[in-house]
């Protein structure tokens, strides 16, 4: 097992530990925001589960403030927190420059086939749209195995599923390894590498700053999508 793979494994096992770190905490979070049960005219016949927000309350029922408050809390307080935090780490990304290794353009790796791809993008998945707008699949494994061959080696000594990785390439890149259309690039290329869970080659200008806030950005992802569940769950 070489070392890109011990890599990824640690990364996934780290990001796992976080993630149910966060969301093992939040019960105890919930709690403190839970308001006081007072006396109605339903006490003595009154059935709700008061250690569980994730109910449907009747609308003189005090404890219907508990969604509010978990809401405000998740939106506001901690919602806040992590974008602060982000947005350093992006301030930090800027004394970093590109070293134009093109990698990010010629080989994209998705576990989503472009048919998904696009499905994903036409029922409102930002992220698919904007990459199915600019990458184009290679027309088969052998294709995009010459564009990158050792790093196509590497996933098919070590991966058991390769036949469930998709390789993509963006139609915009030009001869010179330039962007064509570069003032007016997409915001997914903006913001690469800003997925912590993305391994960068060792070509790339960025690969420091992504080890320098490996830790943080990582926990800062799981609490976003911690939050976002649990903001649509008590939406819904």
């Amino acid at each position: 097992m070489n070392d890109v793979n011990i890599d990824i494994l640690n990364t996934k096992k780290l990001y796992r530990e976080l993630f149910n770190n966060i969301l093992n905490s939040m019960p105890t979070l919930f709690e403190k925001l839970r308001p006081t049960c007072q006396s109605c005219e339903k006490i003595n016949s009154c059935k709700i589960n008061k250690t569980n927000p994730f109910q449907k309350f009747d609308e003189n029922c005090k404890l219907k403030l508990w969604h509010k408050n978990i809401i405000n809390a998740l939106e506001n307080d901690l919602s806040k927190d992590i974008l602060y935090k982000l947005k350093e780490i992006e301030k930090d990304k800027e004394l970093f420059i590109c070293n134009r290794c093109t990698i990010c353009c010629k080989f994209a790796t998705s576990e989503f086939d472009y048919r998904t791809l696009k499905e994903k993008a036409q029922n409102g998945d930002k992220f698919a749209k904007q990459f199915t707008s600019i990458f184009q699949p290679y027309n088969d494994f052998s294709e995009a195995k010459k564009a990158y061959p050792d790093y196509v080696k590497m996933l098919e000594e070590n991966l058991d599923d390769i036949d469930n990785v998709y390789f993509y390439y963006c139609k915009k890149l030009n001869e010179n390894g330039l962007c064509s259309d570069y003032e007016n690039r997409l915001q997914i290329c903006r913001d690469f590498p800003n997925n912590p869970l993305v391994l960068l080659p060792k070509c790339c200008g960025y690969k420091e700053w992504k080890e320098k806030h490996h830790m943080e950005a990582l926990l800062s992802h799981a609490t976003i999508e911690i939050i976002d569940f649990y903001i649509k769950k008590l939406k819904n």
